[in-house]
């Protein structure tokens, strides 16, 4: 995820609201919770999943009032994978 680490400490922290390290520690508590899509699936259809990191700092960014819109610009996500009917990414 080279966008998201190319971001410094202080753009990061504005973008998701919490600092890299609290990022992280969640990233740890949910990542087991958080459905793995079928890999042979994700390629053949859209060339590829969407990172479990990418999802969570998407999420963050949208419930912090950001634009689906530009999230999905900025972070590469379709817009109808943002707005799928299992739910939102």
């Amino acid at each position: 995820m080279r966008q998201m680490d190319a971001l410094s400490n202080v753009t990061f922290q504005k973008m998701s609201r919490l600092d890299r390290l609290t990022f992280d520690d969640l990233m740890d508590r949910i990542s087991s919770h958080m459905k793995v899509p079928n890999e042979v699936n994700a390629n053949s259809s859209s060339g590829g999943s969407i990172l479990l990191k990418t999802k969570l700092v998407v999420t963050l960014r949208w419930l912090a009032s950001g634009s689906y819109l530009d999230l999905c610009f900025a972070w590469g996500v379709a817009f109808s994978t943002f707005y799928h009917l299992a739910g939102i990414l």
